[in-house]
C-alpha cells in the first residue's frame, strides 16, 4: 500500500490558524453582553424576514 500524499498547503493554513489564535485575547462572552436590539439585528442579518421559509 502506498503512503498518502502530503499536502503542504493544508498544513501551512493550520499553522497560520494556530498563530492567529495565539494573538487573540482570551475573552469569554456572556449572554448578557448583547442587548435585545443587538440580538434582533443579528438574527435579521442571519435570517432575513424577507426570505421565504422552505418546507
Amino acid at each position: 500500500m502506498s503512503e498518502p500524499k502530503h499536502n503542504e498547503n493544508i498544513e501551512q493554513v493550520t499553522d497560520n490558524d494556530h498563530d492567529l489564535a495565539d494573538q487573540l485575547p482570551d475573552t469569554e462572552r456572556q449572554p448578557d453582553d448583547a442587548n435585545e436590539h443587538q440580538v434582533d439585528e443579528a438574527l435579521e442579518e442571519t435570517f432575513p424576514a424577507s426570505d421565504p421559509i422552505s418546507p
